[in-house]
């Protein structure tokens, strides 16, 4: 089911991808760490940034442990709306979880570029700012 998903994902069906992971729900088949990163990566294409909490959630529930992978999907797809401060929450906890130090470029620039969508070019330049001097600090 995991292959499947990933190549509706890849292909740009992402409704699809989630229709096989419900499918797989339903099917009461337990979905591992593959199986959601992959549902989420498909809730990005679709700029779903709820569907991603509601993953993120399952992964706690199921006691699967989340990569950077996980949160590098779930912070572009707050992207679409702008939601920098879901974006920024999720962005914190890859640090909180010892997955890295400094996120890489994609994940940070994804957090600014929502909230430059959100809040305009100087609040966006005021986060970046303020990450640098937290990332300079580590």
């Amino acid at each position: 089911v995991t292959s499947a998903m990933s190549a509706c994902e890849g292909a740009g069906r992402w409704e699809k991808a989630l229709q096989l992971f419900d499918d797989m729900r339903g099917a009461s088949l337990p979905a591992d760490v593959i199986a959601l990163n992959t549902a989420i990566a498909a809730c990005e294409k679709g700029g779903r940034w709820q569907a991603v909490l509601d993953l993120l959630d399952e992964m706690d529930s199921a006691r699967l442990k989340k990569t950077i992978i996980t949160f590098t999907a779930a912070i572009s797809a707050c992207e679409p709306s702008a939601q920098w401060e879901v974006a920024l929450f999720l962005l914190a906890e890859i640090g909180r979880r010892g997955l890295s130090q400094c996120p890489d470029g994609r994940q940070a620039g994804t957090v600014i570029n929502c909230l430059r969508r959100a809040e305009g070019p100087k609040r966006a330049g005021e986060l970046l700012e303020a990450l640098r001097q937290t990332w300079l600090q580590s």
